[in-house]
């Protein structure tokens, strides 16, 4: 679903998750594109909009926004997740 920048801890992971999770519901965060093709990718940026991770390509723009929604879903999951940790 989503092809991620490298991290270099653990630690780091943990607190980028963590810092997501609030801002998963703002559109700020999702870059929606169109490839050369006509079909339909998002970027996914931090709060800095530095790039964090891109997703692969969608046959329509109802599924890339499902991909969208699936990922807002995942991040507030695995916020959960650490934070128990």
């Amino acid at each position: 679903m989503l092809k991620s920048i490298p991290f270099e801890s653990q630690q780091e992971i943990k607190s980028t998750i963590s810092r997501l999770s609030p801002l998963a519901s703002k559109a700020l965060l999702f870059e929606r594109k169109t490839d050369y093709e006509g079909r339909f990718l998002f970027h996914l940026k931090n709060a800095d909009r530095t790039l964090i991770g891109e997703s692969g390509v969608f046959e329509s723009e109802a599924g890339m926004e499902n991909g969208i929604k699936h990922l807002k879903k995942r991040i507030t999951e695995l916020s959960s997740y650490f934070s128990a940790l």
